[in-house]
């Protein structure tokens, strides 16, 4: 017997056996003899699990996503539906595979080996250890601007884009755009986005105008060819950018103009403009490393030398391939642009899960 500090009336403490030091405070009904309470089961419970079991993913790759899940177990051994909910997970190598502790999605990062470990209460645990096997992801593109008219690419643009070399990234493309018309390149080809689509290019971007200087990397859905080759390439915009409208994954920085304005981008995915800060290294002139992906469920993500700063909450469909645009304006400046590379999938290296 004990007094309900709450409400100060007399009350009785109980015990739950199965898990020791769990107490809970049951006040006494008014006018009840405390010495004749008996405790009664308001409906059947559920059998308590004695263990529980992780289910073996399969075939784990860098890059890929995984969701996780335990089984529940009684003591003779059968199988016991239980709340999941209240299993929590952790990884023993975050940088070869995280996972995220309330939801069980693994995402394997690197080759490499791992073991994840998965906790229901003080006696319910199991791990198991994973071996991530290289990414499936296969290299589209890779551009490195060695030559003034690359085949893969069409230059546009006034004044137009130029290709020459860099003190820090070594040939790379420059856009030139004046404020009126932006200047750049997209590829000639476009790249069926069924198993995802994962964009990296490295920068060098210096700007401190409160306009006319920016970068624009888009994923946007193969263009009408006809309305292609009836453009000058000079004058414009590009034919054709909205034609399937709610299927484009885009970074634009700056975000708009004004002052202070290059400390602020916006991803544009689908319908909808996501603002994000953008880091200082990528208005300082410092190269870095700019990655715009789109996952295979759909949804867009930014990361900047490998650190993820931004993940859709929402998807686009991936019925319709995309091609790369790059440009943007740099007067005053020099907005570059090194290695590009494209590639079918998520070759990995990015912990996608860890974006809140």
């Amino acid at each position: 017997l004990c007094e309900d500090p709450e409400t100060a009336r007399l009350a009785v403490r109980v015990l739950d056996l199965r898990y020791p030091g769990a107490w809970r405070t049951v006040t006494v009904p008014p006018g009840a003899n405390p010495d004749r309470l008996a405790m009664v089961r308001s409906a059947p419970q559920a059998r308590a699990i004695s263990r529980i079991g992780i289910d073996p993913p399969g075939d784990v790759r860098a890059g890929t996503l995984h969701r996780l899940r335990v089984t529940g177990f009684g003591r003779d051994g059968r199988e016991l539906a239980f709340d999941t909910s209240v299993v929590r997970w952790r990884s023993s190598d975050s940088l070869i595979g995280s996972v995220d502790p309330t939801s069980g999605l693994l995402t394997a990062l690197a080759p490499g080996a791992v073991t994840i470990h998965a906790a229901a209460g003080p006696n319910q645990r199991d791990s198991v250890r994973l071996v991530v096997g290289p990414s499936l992801a296969e290299i589209a593109l890779e551009e490195r601007w060695d030559v003034p008219t690359p085949s893969a690419w069409r230059l546009f643009g006034v004044p137009p884009a130029e290709i020459a070399s860099h003190p820090r990234l070594g040939r790379a493309l420059f856009n030139r755009g004046d404020g009126v018309d932006q200047s750049g390149a997209y590829t000639i080809a476009s790249f069926p986005v069924d198993a995802g689509l994962t964009v990296e290019i490295e920068v060098a971007s210096p700007m401190r105008r409160d306009k006319w200087q920016r970068l624009i990397v888009e994923l946007l859905s193969a263009r009408d060819s006809m309305l292609l080759a009836e453009w000058d390439h000079s004058t414009g915009a590009v034919p054709g950018t909205r034609i399937r409208r709610g299927t484009e994954c885009v970074l634009a920085h700056p975000a708009s103009e004004g002052d202070n304005s290059f400390q602020h981008a916006v991803v544009a995915v689908g319908h909808r403009n996501n603002p994000i800060p953008a880091l200082p290294i990528m208005w300082s002139g410092e190269p870095y490393r700019l990655r715009l992906a789109l996952l295979a469920d759909g949804r867009c993500g930014v990361a900047i030398n490998g650190q993820p700063v931004f993940l859709s909450p929402t998807s686009i469909p991936l019925d319709t391939p995309k091609r790369l645009w790059i440009g943007g304006n740099s007067v005053g400046t020099d907005i570059a642009v090194g290695k590009v590379t494209v590639w079918r999938g998520d070759p990995g290296g990015v912990d996608w899960s860890s974006v809140q």
